[in-house]
């Protein structure tokens, strides 16, 4: 519509405009042919008596004879001497010394039209009378309309012409948004389904669309579905995997039983996280869903639904303990600092996304590793140190990539900061590397919903 408006009021001015200079020349030739009438009815009333010219006193047009009218008429010689002029003439308030120029007879036979600079008109009107001797008397006559009516109507005429343009502009704007309306309906129902699709109401769009949308809708749920075939494929694939781990899981358990009572914890530990991890990525694989640009429905701005509260500094310290039990060979002295903050999100999850950045600090440190966390702004930041010998910085995006590895001479597959990175990318944090200054590695972590510790 706003687009529209100016190209519409641009054609109706245009249109204005060829409607104004068709009038003008239709009611200026109207006027001209006035004047020829009343030139003629001059012609009309002269008469020629012993070679003189005798006007009667009462004229055919009254308006000659009425003091102040807007017609004006003058009867010439050929030497250009006036014979006669009308009542209105000898009355009129125009200086006739400004036309005393056009006052110029013409050939007999010849009749001029001119508009002159001040609005007026005038035709001259060349004709030869011929007495009972046959002499032959040449006389011009002259009528000047001096147009006030012309322009009084015109000015009527072009307030007219504005009213109905500016109605014409409005019906048409109207009659533009009713069609806009009927016409983008399809694409407001496009938009409802849409919605519809993002939050699980409809599983795909419906077929009664117009043909230019035809193509888009066909090809969406063609996307549709193969996404809901592929979801189904991971869906299985995964349910497999889980049915497969469980039983090994089931027997390690079983067996550790009969182990030492400090082993046999510290085992069961491991095997009930990662009991916990299938099961968390099989829940996740079916019901987790992502938004257009390919990040979790949570934000900064959307806090998590359900999630209790965690104690960082108790993950951290559970963490810890565990990797020192797996790295004991190297000794390494950890500092942790994190009393009194806790963070709103999955506990399981946080455990998987610190693990694996403490993991590779535990892996690549010499012998220490710094860990500290702490609040801002209504965010948790958690920062992991070590003094190994880092990550060049022209690297730091190739080791967030899934499957990329810097280091081959340790086991592993390239996927635990890229696991860490997409867990911190579901809750709306971010995940930031950069250079220790115990001169190994740095990882800031920052996660929305931190708060003290509830006591």
């Amino acid at each position: 519509m706003a687009s529209t408006l100016p190209l519409l009021a641009i054609f109706l001015l245009l249109a204005g405009f060829g409607l104004d200079r068709a009038y003008q020349a239709a009611a200026i030739d109207a006027e001209f042919q006035k004047l020829q009438l009343q030139a003629w009815s001059l012609m009309a009333d002269a008469e020629i008596e012993q070679q003189v010219l005798v006007m009667p006193e009462q004229l055919q047009e009254p308006q000659f004879s009425a003091p102040e009218s807007e017609l004006l008429g003058f009867v010439l010689d050929a030497g250009n001497d006036i014979q006669w002029r009308s009542v209105s003439a000898e009355s009129t308030a125009v200086d006739l010394a400004l036309i005393s120029d056009k006052l110029i007879a013409v050939r007999s036979g010849e009749s001029l039209r001119e508009r002159l600079p001040g609005g007026e008109f005038i035709l001259r009107q060349g004709v030869t009378y011929v007495n009972d001797t046959f002499a032959q008397h040449n006389l011009t006559f002259a009528v000047l309309g001096l147009g006030e009516q012309y322009r009084q109507q015109l000015m009527v005429y072009r307030q007219s012409l504005v009213f109905w343009l500016g109605l014409i502009l409005s019906l048409l704007l109207v009659l533009q948004f009713i069609v806009l309306r009927w016409g983008l309906r399809p694409m407001d129902r496009l938009a409802a389904e849409l919605v519809d699709l993002e939050q699980g109401r409809r599983e795909a769009l419906s077929g009664s669309y117009p043909k230019e949308l035809r193509g888009v809708t066909d090809n969406l749920n063609q996307l549709l579905l193969s996404k809901n075939t592929q979801q189904a494929r991971y869906r299985n694939t995964l349910s497999d995997l889980a049915h497969s781990l469980k039983t090994p899981l089931a027997v390690m358990q079983a067996r550790l039983e009969n182990a030492g009572h400090e082993d046999r914890q510290t085992m069961l530990d491991q095997v009930r996280t990662m009991d916990d991890i299938v099961m968390r990525q099989l829940k996740r694989a079916v019901i987790r869903r992502a938004d257009p640009q390919g990040q979790s429905i949570a934000s900064s701005h959307q806090q998590p639904l359900g999630v209790a509260s965690v104690n960082v500094e108790r993950v951290l310290q559970r963490l810890s303990k565990a990797l020192q039990t797996v790295y004991q060979h190297k000794d390494i002295t950890v500092s942790l600092n994190a009393s009194d903050i806790a963070c709103q999100v999955d506990e399981s999850d946080l455990m998987e996304m610190l693990g694996s950045v403490m993991d590779n600090a535990f892996k690549y440190c010499k012998s220490q590793v710094v860990v500290d966390a702490m609040l801002r702004d209504g965010d948790i930041v958690i920062c992991i140190e070590d003094d190994g010998q880092g990550i060049p910085a022209h690297q730091y995006h190739d080791v967030l990539q899934r499957g990329v590895r810097l280091d081959s001479a340790n086991a592993g597959q390239g996927i635990g900061l890229a696991v860490a990175q997409d867990l911190i990318d579901a809750y709306g944090g971010e995940l930031r590397l950069a250079q220790s200054e115990h001169g190994g590695a740095k990882v800031l972590i920052q996660l929305p919903f931190g708060s003290k510790v509830s006591l």
